[in-house]
């Protein structure tokens, strides 16, 4: 039995949903993410993350916590490799690890480690 396609069907079978929860959420608390450099104007209730400009949009850097509020339901090692299978995952440490966070320095907050999620990945591949 080969791992590898086990991980591949279990993505497929679940990777519409996954995909549309987390871009769904995004939508929905989207208020949830604060901007890296703190040029927010108020507080952010119940953070979820950060958000950076990226292009003509934003990356967003979700805490492990709040990637798995969004895809709710779903094993977060199911969750990543999915996103990861479609190219979801913008940034990451390329460390011994092989984790899919990367270390980000927050203004007032020191570094952080966070799931840097380009929404537009997401969009482009419930597209296909």
């Amino acid at each position: 039995d080969n791992l590898g396609d086990w991980s591949s069907d279990v993505c497929s079978s679940d990777l519409a949903k996954i995909l549309r929860a987390v871009s769904t959420f995004i939508d929905r608390h989207a208020s949830r993410f604060a901007s890296v450099d703190g040029a927010d104007s108020g507080a952010v209730h119940d953070r979820a993350g950060w958000y950076r400009a990226h292009g003509d949009g934003r990356l967003y850097l979700f805490t492990p916590q709040a990637l798995a509020d969004a895809a709710q339901g779903f094993d977060i090692k199911r969750v990543l490799s999915c996103l990861d299978k479609v190219g979801a995952i913008a940034e990451r440490d390329n460390d011994r690890d092989g984790r899919l966070t990367k270390r980000i320095r927050i203004k007032g907050e020191g570094v952080v480690r966070a799931y840097v999620i380009n929404p537009a990945a997401l969009l482009a591949a419930t597209e296909e």
